[in-house]
């Protein structure tokens, strides 16, 4: 690897260190069941996340309607007692499909350089922590919250600019073959031609088509 076209290995810092304020910021979440209801109580009260506010929806699609309303709203829909799914803006995460998203040019480790550490400064993983260390004390009783408030986190060390998969990739895959179609088919016609000609030769000279082929 190119040191001069590569960004060093970095720590982003812990996670009781937010650069990320969720005070302007309201964490709507759905469905409301009894542990879906005590999670996001110890999420609000207990966690490394400070002056959160949670909201209970109906369902998703209420988030939706809020979220168009209020850009300031993070989603958390819980699938069952343990699985649940964080609803980010776009903006504020890296793009989580390879075939829409750009390239990663990053100059320095702020969020607003690299799109990597996003996930770090834009507080995915703050809730995310979160949300799994009050799913562990309620599951077995044993509290995690000062673990968790520990983890650090790290920039791998990468090119400063990372080349994705993007939609126009495979769009050009598309339209590649349709320019050379044209060529192909007069080629195929030219061939056949050439076919026909030969083999009315060779009836000329009695010889039968299997002498052709």
């Amino acid at each position: 690897m190119d040191l001069e076209n590569e960004i060093p290995h970095a720590d982003l810092g812990q996670l009781d260190d937010l650069s990320f304020n969720f005070t302007e910021f309201k964490i709507a979440y759905t469905p409301g069941t009894k542990t879906t209801r005590a999670i996001m109580e110890k999420v609000e009260n207990v966690s490394v996340i400070k002056g959160i506010q949670t909201e209970l929806m109906e369902d998703e699609k209420a988030i939706e309607e809020a979220h168009k309303k209020d850009e300031n709203i993070i989603g958390v829909i819980f699938q069952d007692n343990f699985a649940y799914r964080l609803r980010f803006h776009l903006r504020d995460i890296p793009s989580p499909n390879d075939y829409s998203s750009g390239i990663d040019s990053c100059f320095n480790y702020s969020e607003e350089y690299c799109s990597s550490p996003k996930y770090w400064y834009k507080g995915f993983l703050s809730l995310q922590t979160s949300i799994d260390a009050a799913l562990i004390e309620l599951t077995t009783g044993h509290s995690v919250w000062d673990e968790m408030k520990s983890i650090h986190g790290i920039r791998m060390r990468s090119l400063s600019v990372s080349p994705e998969h993007s939609i126009e990739y495979s769009v050009s895959v598309l339209i590649l073959p349709m320019c050379f179609s044209p060529f192909i088919y007069f080629l195929s016609q030219n061939v056949s031609r050439e076919k026909r000609k030969q083999k009315e030769l060779l009836k000329m000279m009695g010889v039968r088509d299997m002498a052709f082929w």
